[in-house]
């Protein structure tokens, strides 16, 4: 399985929406409130077609790549040290 997907990260940095397999380990820390449901179950064809004709809509990929890429700006070097030293003490 992948272990994070760190292509999601740089597609959110350039304003991309984006839909990633339940395998991919970012999911618990990217793809959360309305994210969720571009979440599809690896290996289940139908899922990730009702996920790719759900991002169409209303033109939510628009709308989701806007919101990804203030969401990602959070996940900054000195936010990983600062949480790693919190970890750590």
């Amino acid at each position: 399985g992948e272990t994070w997907g760190l292509a999601v990260n740089e597609a959110m940095a350039s304003g991309k929406a984006v839909i990633i397999s339940d395998k991919c380990g970012c999911e618990f820390d990217l793809m959360q409130g309305e994210n969720e449901k571009f979440v599809f179950e690896s290996g289940n064809e139908d899922h990730l077609i009702d996920c790719m004709s759900s991002i169409l809509e209303d033109n939510i990929y628009v709308k989701m790549g806007i919101k990804n890429q203030q969401q990602i700006k959070s996940f900054t070097y000195h936010s990983f040290k600062s949480a790693l030293e919190k970890l750590l003490s």
